[in-house]
């Protein structure tokens, strides 16, 4: 096998990895959206619904998921991209599902499972290296305000928001993810060339 073939051979990341975004797209985790950002799929960002009854009810929460090439086993690095109340912004978090405890990573865990975690550990008081304290007040300031702020950092300015509108879709809807993405394909038939480029 010559050198350049093996260069482009998938890794055990990369395969994973495509199983792991076809599985979210097949199956969505509710409120949450996540998309790798070409042509790094070790590079994912994704947007988490606030959940409801909760002090980040309402918010929208950009943040990524940084994969080593060594992956699924070993952990991924997490960013917290939006304000939240309860992590820094564009910090590595010390939660149990990250690089910092490679001892209690488990490989079995996929980006559904980190995922899907995530908003269990905005609810914890513990200070922890990453994280900050904040007022349930100050979450929902933030929660609130994090419904129109879309990053940049995303490639395209259209793919938090896209993400957005569809989890906000998804709310209205009832979970009807079948509704949800009849919706968006009219909306999408109905918007410019430049929205489709997303």
């Amino acid at each position: 096998m010559s050198s350049n073939s093996s260069k482009r051979a998938p890794t055990t990341a990369t395969q994973r990895l495509k199983q792991d975004y076809f599985r979210i797209k097949k199956d969505p985790v509710p409120c949450i959206c996540a998309e790798p950002i070409p042509p790094n799929i070790l590079d994912c960002h994704y947007v988490v619904r606030g959940p409801e009854m909760t002090p980040y009810e309402g918010g929208c929460y950009h943040g990524k998921l940084m994969f080593p090439r060594e992956f699924p086993f070993k952990p991924p690095s997490i960013y917290m991209i939006t304000p939240n109340g309860r992590f820094k912004c564009n910090t590595r978090l010390c939660i149990s599902i990250t690089d910092f405890h490679p001892d209690t990573w488990n490989p079995v865990w996929s980006v559904f499972t980190i995922l899907t975690g995530l908003p269990s550990f905005m609810f914890e008081k513990g200070p922890t290296l990453g994280s900050i304290e904040t007022s349930d007040f100050t979450k929902r300031q933030l929660a609130a305000e994090g419904c129109f702020c879309y990053p940049v950092s995303f490639v395209s300015p259209y793919k938090v928001e896209y993400c957005a509108f569809k989890l906000e879709l998804q709310v209205q809807c009832g979970g009807d993810m079948g509704r949800v993405d009849s919706l968006v394909l009219i909306l999408i038939l109905e918007e410019s060339s430049e929205f489709l480029s997303i």
